[in-house]
């Protein structure tokens, strides 16, 4: 039985989450019992699997401090201002270094490369690369840049460079988070040391979800409206959510019955706000910070349309979980959203600034084919994302 160590940079393992502890959960949560045991470390600790009620009440914490952060902006400003993180990351480091050092493990798979930042031994380490770019290019995104962070990064920077180096593996979710993150870092790695796994979804717990009384208490209102227009992402400028709320002040111009839901929060949201009430779309506008996956899929399933104009897309996990909910899915023809919709067959792939072409596909344009869908969904199964791993446990880097 192989020793598996998995590590993220802060959290745990949760299905309710994104990034890397949602694919963390799910290879725990897949990845047979007889031929793995299997602990986690992060900043906010350790866990053994199967958890205990001790563990149980940590990754119940953890899904508190989420949900803190999503919604309270005094309580998000202050755990990402530079005066914060800088301790932060010092107290981060020691603690999940120690954790890892102190384990008996046969493989690490580090899903955040600042895991192994200042990690020294001679175990196998693979590393899941999540980031949009470089971990750098993401953390400027998400802390944005000053003097005191610039210095944060400067130091980063070569810790990044170092953690390539230590990698036996660097496993990436796409193409095109492969190709992002060598132009960000400028480094060239062997082509022996990387390989892309796709994410999969769990098709099958997807269509296990309905909808129930308490969903249909809160959004039963929902089914009034002709169109139901659906996005879920942070607000960041990436996301390009303002983008999507100007196509929807198009719509309102031609006084089309329809309904906005954004499900996300982050450094943008007053100023999305802002733009909502400039618009005069307030009645056309839901802002959700949260809801917990199930809900998430519950809404996907009395909604019409998937939207996303994202940029720097890496790989969107949300839109697989559209496209199994049978959505119209348009999204950005960027990045990885290329790797998982083929234009006019299973969705269609949009420039960001072309308003008159998304306003016509949500109006007008269907698939001719709606089952070009799930035979698109075959290749992002959860099952071949597992399979692929254990392929790479197993030393079988093909």
């Amino acid at each position: 039985m192989k020793k598996l160590l998995f590590s993220s940079f802060s959290g745990f393992p949760n299905e309710h989450t994104g990034g890397p502890n949602k694919i963390i959960y799910q290879l725990i949560n897949k990845l047979p019992t007889d031929l793995y045991k299997i602990e986690f470390a992060s900043k906010h600790g350790k866990l053994s699997f199967p958890i205990n009620r001790k563990d149980e009440a940590k990754i119940n914490l953890d899904r508190i401090r989420e949900k803190l952060f999503k919604r309270f902006f005094l309580y998000r400003k202050f755990f990402t201002s530079s005066f914060y993180l800088k301790k932060f990351f010092e107290e981060a480091f020691k603690t999940i270094n120690h954790l890892i050092q102190t384990s008996d493990y046969d493989i690490l798979n580090a899903h955040d490369i600042r895991t192994i930042f200042f990690l020294n031994n001679s175990k196998k380490i693979i590393l899941s690369i999540h980031s949009n770019g470089s971990i750098l290019k993401d953390m400027s995104v998400l802390y944005g840049t000053n003097k005191r962070m610039q210095q944060i990064y400067d130091k980063f920077g070569k810790l990044e460079l170092e953690a390539l180096e230590k990698a036996d593996l660097i496993v990436f979710p796409s193409q095109a988070a492969k190709k992002m993150y060598f132009e960000d870092i400028n480094k060239n790695i062997p082509e022996y040391k990387v390989k892309v796994i796709y994410t999969g979804i769990d098709v099958e717990k997807i269509n296990s979800i309905n909808l129930n009384e308490n969903f249909e208490n809160k959004f039963g209102f929902l089914r009034e409206k002709k169109i139901k227009i659906l996005n879920v992402g942070n607000h960041i400028k990436v996301k390009n959510v303002d983008k999507v709320i100007k196509v929807l002040a198009a719509l309102k111009s031609i006084n089309l019955d329809f309904i906005f839901i954004n499900i996300g929060t982050g450094p943008m949201t007053n100023s999305l706000k802002e733009l909502i009430k400039e618009l005069n779309l307030e009645k056309n506008v839901i802002m959700i910070p949260f809801l917990v996956n199930e809900d998430v899929i519950r809404m996907m399933k009395v909604c019409d349309v998937y939207i996303s104009l994202s940029e720097r897309v890496i790989f969107d996990f949300v839109i697989l979980e559209a496209l199994a909910c049978g959505l119209k899915v348009i999204a950005s023809d960027d990045g990885g959203n290329r790797e998982i919709i083929q234009n006019n067959f299973n969705g269609f792939l949009v420039n960001i600034n072309d308003t008159e072409r998304i306003l016509d596909l949500i109006l007008k344009q269907d698939l001719e084919n709606k089952d070009n869908i799930s035979k698109s969904l075959s290749k992002f199964t959860i099952q071949n994302m597992i399979n692929e791993y254990i392929k790479i446990y197993e030393g079988k880097f093909d």
